[in-house]
């Protein structure tokens, strides 16, 4: 109002039309339109000058030119069908101009597209409006899973595992959470939703999350049906669960902004990153939210974990005693002595003398635990989800296995030092003999021969057989089991003990072919 009365006070002192618009930058149409509607409500420009900033107001939109009749009936019938239009925009393959055409078909003197576009752009904004709500302390932990899946790398295979990323978080601090998991599975939600509850330390009074499969069986505005497993979590922790209305991400902003944030933090920055593990995926994604988590508001002096701090308080303490989800199977021990868990496609090793008998296997998000027919207890693994793998633990297996087994785990450093125990000679022959190959393991059965004359010949026996052959070249245990052969052959009989001496050196017998 102030640049019209700067306008009328310009006109009253008799300026032309063409100063005032070098001057306020107004046309001169609009010029001539603010005079005639002074001159059309009968007033004169002192009276119009001398009127209120309301009363000015009042008086322009009074006097402004009304939709004629039939703009009016036009208006009237294209808002009548704008909720269909809004509908069917929502279905694949339907585009404003599709509408607009069928529009002129049955309303050959309606709108033209342009205006047809941007009356129904118009009308769809209503819905994007978004209120402003204030939450109450330690009301609701949102819960919703990560549309994009994270991943990390089969150390044995090479190949990409994928695996979901559930993310939770509080709206009146902001403070967020998030956690990779195998699948949305039912045990694998709630495992999801159990760890962060241990994170936070705290109880909220209730749950609020999407329609999930893995933890709503039947949706419904007003009484949804959770499942048994969810049910159990919630009256252990004497929580209340609600659930979003379906296919409005509005009833839960704050988890659908915590999604968000998880992609800059727990996908960007970790996207050069390789990882071989679950574990070693989460201890990454929680040090990333973590850090989100503690840094300032912008332009403020305060972050999501300080507020935090305050919504605790409000809050109900965790029980001591943590809901834990145990599931149950049966299996046969196979010839291997293993069992196999069907969940994970993994085996688990139960001690070899309970062969072909019937075991229990009761396990939970972490532990295997693996019981007789008597419920007794007779293994306990870490729970594996390699699929195809197995867990063996020595002291399942029979003897012959276990010696096995150990002789697969030897190297060159451990015979070298079973030689040193028969001698410096022996030790250094057993090196030098690991030499001999182009690959140090392939010499490792001839060591193992080496050591094997312990059967049947004294440490100082080998030992003195060694010293013999140091200057030779050597590529096998046998010259050395030849030797001492060969001593053995020579005091057959005499009872001596078998060393090279003089007097078992045999003079051979005068023929043609001595040298």
């Amino acid at each position: 109002m102030n640049k019209v009365k700067q306008l009328l006070r310009r006109l009253l002192a008799g300026e032309s039309q063409n100063s005032i618009t070098k001057e306020l930058g107004i046309h001169k149409r609009t010029i001539r339109s603010y005079k005639a509607l002074i001159d059309a409500a009968g007033l004169t420009l002192e009276q119009a000058l001398a009127l209120s900033d309301e009363a000015m107001t009042q008086l322009i939109n009074e006097c402004k030119p009304r939709e004629t009749t039939c703009a009016g009936k036009r208006h009237a019938v294209l808002e009548s069908k704008m909720t269909y239009y809004s509908t069917e925009l929502k279905k694949t393959g339907v585009t404003v101009f599709l509408l607009w055409e069928e529009y002129k078909a049955e309303n050959p003197d309606g709108y033209e597209y342009s205006q047809f576009a941007s009356h129904v752009a118009r009308y769809r904004h209503r819905d994007k409006l978004t209120m402003h709500l204030d939450h109450t302390p330690g009301q609701y932990l949102q819960l919703d899973f990560a549309g994009d899946k994270h991943h990390y790398i089969d150390e044995t295979t090479g190949e990409l595992v994928p695996c979901e990323v559930l993310v939770a978080t509080l709206p009146f601090s902001g403070c967020s959470w998030a956690l990779a998991l195998p699948s949305q599975k039912q045990t694998d939600f709630v495992a999801g939703v159990n760890w962060i509850l241990k994170q936070l330390k705290s109880l909220p009074q209730a749950l609020k999350i999407d329609n999930l499969k893995s933890g709503v069986i039947t949706s419904d505005r007003y009484e949804p049906t959770f499942n048994d497993l969810l049910g159990q979590l919630a009256e252990h922790y004497g929580l209340v669960l609600k659930t979003a209305r379906v296919r409005k991400p509005k009833d839960k902003p704050s988890v659908e902004n915590a999604v968000c944030q998880t992609y800059r933090t727990a996908y960007a920055r970790l996207r050069h990153q390789d990882f071989f593990s679950l574990k070693e995926l989460n201890i990454a994604i929680v040090q990333e939210m973590d850090t989100f988590n503690r840094k300032n508001f912008q332009g403020r002096e305060y972050s999501r974990y300080d507020l935090l701090q305050e919504e605790i308080k409000q809050m109900s303490p965790l029980t001591d005693h943590l809901f834990e989800l145990i599931q149950q199977s049966s299996a046969k021990v196979q010839n291997d002595y293993h069992v196999y868990l069907g969940v994970d496609k993994h085996k688990y090793s139960v001690p070899y003398t309970y062969y072909k008998q019937q075991v229990s296997i009761q396990f939970t998000q972490d532990l295997v635990r693996i019981y007789n027919s008597r419920n007794e207890c007779i293994a306990t693994h870490a729970r594996v989800r390699s699929a195809y793998k197995h867990s063996t633990l020595k002291e399942h297996m029979p003897p012959h296995h276990k010696a096995y087994s150990e002789q697969l785990q030897w190297s060159g450093t451990y015979y070298v030092n079973q030689a040193a125990l028969l001698g410096e000679h022996t030790k250094d022959y057993m090196q030098k003999l690991l030499k001999s190959k182009p690959y140090e393991q392939l010499s490792y059965d001839s060591c193992k021969g080496l050591l094997s004359l312990k059967r049947h010949y004294t440490c100082d026996q080998i030992e003195q057989a060694c010293k013999q052959l140091t200057h030779t070249d050597i590529k096998s245990y046998k010259p050395v089991k030849n030797v001492l052969e060969k001593w053995e052959n020579e005091t057959a009989g005499d009872g001596d003990p078998l060393l090279p001496s003089a007097s078992s050196t045999k003079t051979p017998h005068q023929h043609d072919n001595l040298r």
